[in-house]
């Protein structure tokens, strides 16, 4: 069954198309012990722009929970991430891409669980 990754690829590669759904699912394991676990994910399209949302909760009843946008742009594309650790602790991520007149710029930038930022741009010339 090789065909699995090339579609997988290609649902995500053209994740912005407008043939994207929403959808929803949930999943929730119970152990021997009598305790569960539960998982849901989300998936939206609205305007152009593709949202996803993950929620855990383990067996000891805490949750984490991570969510991300992806949005096409006029010269490119433009992202954002979320996590929520079970212990409270949030981290951030967000980017852009953009192409112009043969360059493409990548910006990113990013916030860890201890307030700690990272970031960058990197602008990529192609010559004719």
């Amino acid at each position: 069954m090789k065909a699995l990754p090339i579609i997988t690829i290609a649902i995500i590669a053209f994740g912005l198309s407008a043939q994207a759904g929403p959808f929803s699912r949930s999943t929730t394991v119970t152990g021997v012990n009598g305790k569960s676990a539960s998982r849901t994910v989300a998936n939206s399209v609205s305007n152009g722009v593709v949202s996803r949302s993950v929620v855990k909760t383990g067996p000891a009843g805490k949750t984490a929970s991570r969510g991300s946008t992806v949005q096409k742009t006029a010269g490119g594309r433009s992202a954002s991430r979320n996590a929520t650790g079970p212990n409270g602790n949030t981290a951030t991520a967000s980017g852009s891409v953009t192409r112009a007149n043969g360059a493409r710029t990548a910006t990113r930038s990013a916030t860890g669980p201890n307030g700690q930022t990272y970031g960058g741009t990197i602008t990529t010339t192609v010559k004719k």
